[in-house]
């Protein structure tokens, strides 16, 4: 790992950035391949969701793993109306005619399924593994400079969401090169597939028609007007990804059941499913793992539910009024119901004194907390204490002499909600060497504060409660 050492503090009265703890999302609009794991193991439960939401109001978006268990053994899909469906496609021989027709036929395929006409050509390219590697490596580095790396791992080196001395730049890149299968990029405006399969079989078909819709997406609602590269809003950043990767992934899920036949499917599992690739993923951090996954699988529940209440038309209706937080995609009855996350100042450096500044914000979210809680307990009972979340800001401070502190401050939807964290923050913060946590029942809030030694952590929760 580089020298992690935090860049000296700007002169009193300087104006500092406020690089996010996450990394900057960059612009590409990816198809990893887990997802298409997940999609072949939960497009039946996808489509279970889409039929019980039909028949009556869901009290909660049910997961994909307690979908897959009462889907039905005949495989439908829905088409262009959310009332009809068809079977998958019979046995073919394979595709014939050049790469270019095979990419036209599959984009011709998209089209009526999303229901959202082209309004120009999109450029495409295949490349190999390894101009993929080069183009994540300089998309990468041009997103994240090296001071605001450095912030976002001290940030969550501190929260113990990484593992201490962890090289987030190698662990990205080693993520995108093995995981990707293909990209559009909404500034160039052109899509990549990636071969893996040495040919343009289903698989690259599958990741065409994932990546096609993306560029419809683009084309009619603008991806660029969600604020996607937002640096200091990581949960919003991540919610409003899940809408757009939820809605490609629907799309792709139909095409896929409608045009390909069962042999092709499995080719298309065997070849996704690389174990040097899955290999990367275990060994990936939970909160890096849990964020590669969530737009795909979270984001598919959330849209199958607004494709349940009213077709693609209200998928369409939904860029409009894009989620806002994780919370919103978790509980899709809050989306629904127009909750906001509430909005949290953090305290100003000066309060702990000369040559403090704050060298990372960012929105953690429910999704975060949840993995933060789960270092210290089982999954479920993260899930339940982070339920009820409302709003949230983490600040990371740097000091003279290498003192740091991590004012975290979270508002709940009611006061029994932050009753109910309380506890479980306790029990995290009870496996750091100087850490509080502060609730304030009355205003329905709980800040965690984590500092390099007491001192510090008794000046910060003085800043913190003070009127």
């Amino acid at each position: 790992m580089t020298d992690p050492a935090q860049p000296p503090a700007a002169p009193p009265g300087a104006p500092v950035p406020t690089p996010s703890g996450r990394l900057d999302a960059d612009r590409m609009l990816v198809l990893a391949g887990i997802a298409v794991v997940a999609v072949l193991l939960a497009g039946m439960a996808m489509l279970v969701v889409l039929r019980s939401s039909r028949q009556a109001d869901a009290t909660a978006s049910p997961t994909i793993a307690a979908a897959a268990a009462t889907a039905g053994s005949t495989p439908r899909l829905p088409s262009r109306s959310p009332a009809v469906f068809a079977t998958p496609a019979p046995a073919t021989p394979a595709a014939t005619g050049s790469i270019e027709e095979q990419i036209a036929a599959v984009e011709a395929e998209v089209v009526p399924i999303r229901q959202l006409d082209p309004t120009a050509p999109v450029p495409n390219r295949i490349i190999d593994t390894a101009e993929l590697a080069d183009l994540v490596r300089a998309d990468f580095d041009a997103s994240n400079p090296p001071a605001t790396l450095h912030a976002a791992e001290a940030l969550l080196e501190r929260l113990r969401l990484l593992p201490a001395g962890t090289d987030l730049r190698a662990l990205e890149l080693e993520a995108r090169s093995s995981q990707v299968l293909g990209f559009y990029d909404f500034r160039t405006k052109q899509m990549t597939i990636v071969r893996r399969s040495g040919g343009f079989g289903p698989l690259e078909k599958v990741t065409l028609a994932h990546e096609y819709t993306h560029a419809l997406q683009d084309q009619h609602f603008g991806i660029d007007r969600l604020g996607l590269s937002t640096p200091d809003q990581g949960d919003r950043v991540l919610a409003r990804t899940a809408l757009v990767e939820g809605d490609a992934t629907l799309s792709m899920t139909q095409w896929m059941l409608g045009n390909l036949t069962p042999a092709e499917l499995g080719q298309v599992g065997s070849e996704s499913s690389d174990p040097a690739a899955q290999a990367v993923l275990d060994r990936m951090p939970p909160l890096l793992r849990r964020e590669l996954l969530f737009p795909y699988l979270e984001g598919a529940i959330l849209v199958s539910r607004l494709f349940a209440s009213g077709g693609w038309q209200a998928v369409d209706d939904a860029y409009a009024r894009p989620p806002d937080s994780t919370e919103q995609v978790l509980h899709p009855d809050k989306y629904l119901a127009h909750e906001q996350p509430i909005a949290v100042t953090l305290p100003p450096a000066t309060g702990l004194g000369s040559g403090w500044r704050l060298s990372a914000s960012d929105t953690a979210g429910e999704l975060v907390t949840q993995v933060w809680l789960g270092t210290a307990m089982s999954p479920d009972a993260a899930a339940a204490a982070a339920a009820g979340w409302g709003g949230d800001r983490i600040g990371s401070y740097d000091g003279p002499g290498g003192r740091w502190a991590i004012a975290w401050l979270t508002a709940w939807d009611d006061p029994g909600a932050a009753v109910r964290f309380e506890p479980a923050a306790q029990i995290v913060a009870g496996t750091f060497a100087h850490a509080r946590v502060i609730e304030h029942v009355l205003s329905s809030s709980v800040a965690i504060l984590v500092a390099s030694d007491g001192a510090t952590l008794d000046d910060l929760a003085a800043t913190v409660v003070r009127p």
